[in-house]
């Protein structure tokens, strides 16, 4: 598969174990397969109906068909087990290659298997150096790297292996781009100085002296992603010198990119293994413990499944995938009291997936609602609502999706209605104010008027005219008040003229 690093460890006799084992992987927690106490050089899937995995430790080659509970050797048709790369071509089920990066008589050792590994031919036509890693693009064309780039475009049977490129020394991992079929390369030359290396341009150079790429590869997308020592880089504008991505994980020495996902990428290093579900925004550090030389992941039922390849065998972890997609929920309506906020998904959430929401107001953890909408109350004024959305399914973790906060939540306006008045205007006469429907709760006073003026005292419901009140039309207004709401102030009509 892509080239990871090659870390020179002896190794001891009779301490492969190859038994079946009864570990299963650990759920965000890593276990030993059955295949321990040896090195690994490189670990490759191969998409057959069952994945089959590939382990290549420089003195054999293993497969397994049930997920590491068991390995065995698969070296049937090479001429001995030092093989250290392999690589499987996806447009064509079984095919997969495996390279040695050394030559035996002045024979180049590539060989091809059409049955997922379990057997093996010599497939090096055209080669003139030993190769070490080697990819297979998309459509089935195969790019490998030694003392220079070998290249062969898909075909069946095999066509021969050129050198387009002229020499390229000290190749250390090559990439195809989906989006157009061209070969990357990361080489150092001269020595202490990397570069990224392009079919039909030149190599980028300017990479900084402490980059020393290991490892490259491609998402879905046309991004590059390359692992160095110096962290992880990626890029699409420009791939020849890609930026750092900041806080990315040091000592990167191989790297998985989701075909399904481009946001999404594991990374090796010399400590440990890291993911990332982001682009590379953030990462996860999944406390492996050790040097992880290469990676790959098996995606079933969106659990990720990642087998990592160490300096003591091959182990695994399950990652249950948070929900996705899980949109951030919108808030719809006036950040007044009284007035009805409603969560608006944003999106589509994954299909099964089950939704609750939350309401939060700034300044207190606590939530202050649930549900798809909420109703602003008084104690609200002067602050801002959020609303989380958080999303959970079966076999993911949950996510939760934070709103943007509203407008800062004014007072409400009350509900009120234009007073009545009952009775006649008549010397001696009561009057009534009927206020009409108010805001519920709100507190209502009164104040009686004789044509423009007030009537000193007449603050109740009702109001009995006297002589003083002859020749005047009679209004009276209502003011309601409720904490958290404007004040409110109506007027009624006017009478007749009292007689």
């Amino acid at each position: 598969m892509r080239a990871g690093r090659w870390v020179a460890m002896a190794l001891i006799a009779g301490s492969i174990v190859v038994a079946p084992s009864t570990a299963q992987a650990g759920v965000n927690g890593w276990t030993p397969t059955a295949l321990t106490g040896v090195q690994i050089g490189d670990l490759e899937v191969v998409p057959t109906p069952t994945p089959r995995l590939l382990a290549a430790t420089g003195s054999n080659v293993y497969r397994s068909d049930n997920l590491g509970t068991s390995w065995e050797p698969s070296t049937s048709g090479l001429p001995d087990p030092s093989f250290t790369k392999t690589a499987a071509d996806r447009a064509t089920p079984g095919v997969v290659y495996a390279t040695s990066p050394a030559t035996v008589g002045g024979a180049v050792r590539t060989f091809r298997s059409v049955d997922s590994g379990s057997s093996w031919t010599a497939d090096s036509t055209g080669m003139t150096s030993a190769v070490s890693p080697i990819t297979v693009g998309p459509s089935g064309g195969v790019v490998a790297g030694g003392a220079t780039v070998w290249v062969r475009p898909a075909g069946n049977p095999p066509q021969t292996w050129t050198d387009p490129y002229g020499l390229v020394q000290n190749v250390r991992s090559v990439a195809v781009d989906p989006t157009n079929q061209k070969a990357y390369w990361a080489n150092e030359q001269p020595i202490g100085t990397y570069n990224i290396g392009r079919a039909g341009g030149p190599s980028g150079g300017g990479l900084p002296g402490n980059a020393y790429i290991y490892a490259l590869a491609f998402g879905s997308d046309g991004y590059l992603w390359a692992a160095g020592a110096d962290g992880v880089h990626r890029s699409i504008t420009n791939p020849l010198v890609p930026p750092l991505l900041a806080g990315s994980p040091t000592n990167a020495l191989s790297i998985w990119v989701d075909p399904a996902n481009p946001l999404i990428a594991w990374v090796g290093t010399s400590t440990g293994v890291h993911y990332t579900l982001d682009g590379g925004a953030t990462w996860v550090d999944t406390n492996f413990g050790g040097t992880a030389i290469d990676i790959v992941v098996i995606t079933k039922d969106d659990v990720m499944t990642a087998f990592a390849g160490g300096l003591n065998g091959v182990f695994a972890y399950t990652l249950q995938l948070p929900v996705n997609p899980a949109p951030t929920p919108v808030i719809s309506g006036a950040a007044k009291v009284g007035q009805t906020l409603t969560a608006v998904p944003g999106g589509t959430w994954s299909n099964g997936s089950t939704v609750t929401y939350q309401w939060f107001q700034s300044g207190n953890p606590a939530p202050i609602g649930s549900g798809t909408s909420y109703r602003v109350a008084p104690a609200q004024v002067g602050s801002q609502i959020t609303v989380q959305a958080t999303g959970t399914k079966p076999g993911f973790s949950a996510v939760t999706r934070t709103s943007q906060p509203t407008a800062t939540v004014a007072k409400g306006v009350l509900d009120a209605a234009t007073p009545t008045i009952k009775g006649k205007a008549e010397v001696g006469k009561k009057l009534k104010a009927r206020p009409g429907t108010w805001t519920t709760g709100a507190k209502l006073s009164y104040a009686w008027y004789a044509g423009k003026k007030q009537i000193r005292g007449a603050t109740t419901k009702t109001y009995k005219l006297t002589a003083a009140q002859q020749g005047k039309r009679i209004t009276v207004k209502v003011t309601g008040t409720l904490a958290g709401y404007e004040t409110a102030t109506k007027s009624s009509k006017p009478t007749p003229k009292v007689p």
